[in-house]
């Protein structure tokens, strides 16, 4: 009857941490999603090591700071970049474009 019972409470606390790593992870993801999304704009020119010229549609073209973990020999003329959208950080490089057809 005892050990049933122990069997019964690991079960139940196994089946708990599991819920709560379920928790845990759609909180993660619900932030993620409620963030302000990104504008994307095109390398024009490389200005120094930390700064680039970036067009971006229809605002215009901006000098904009990279982010610490771009490099910047990725940083090419009409590379595809994603800017955070309050401090126009350059913080991510796109894949060309794809035509969906």
């Amino acid at each position: 009857m005892l050990q049933k019972k122990s069997q019964n409470l690991r079960r139940l606390q196994a089946k708990r941490n599991e819920l709560n790593a379920k928790v845990r992870m759609l909180r993660e993801e619900l932030q993620l999603l409620q963030e302000q999304g990104s504008l994307v704009g095109e390398v024009v020119k490389a200005m120094d090591k930390k700064k680039v010229l970036v067009k971006v549609h229809p605002e215009g073209k901006f000098v904009v700071d990279l982010d610490k973990n771009i490099d910047m020999a990725k940083v090419t003329p009409s590379c595809r970049v994603a800017l955070k959208n309050d401090s126009y950080t350059l913080h991510k490089i796109l894949p060309n474009k794809v035509d969906p057809l």
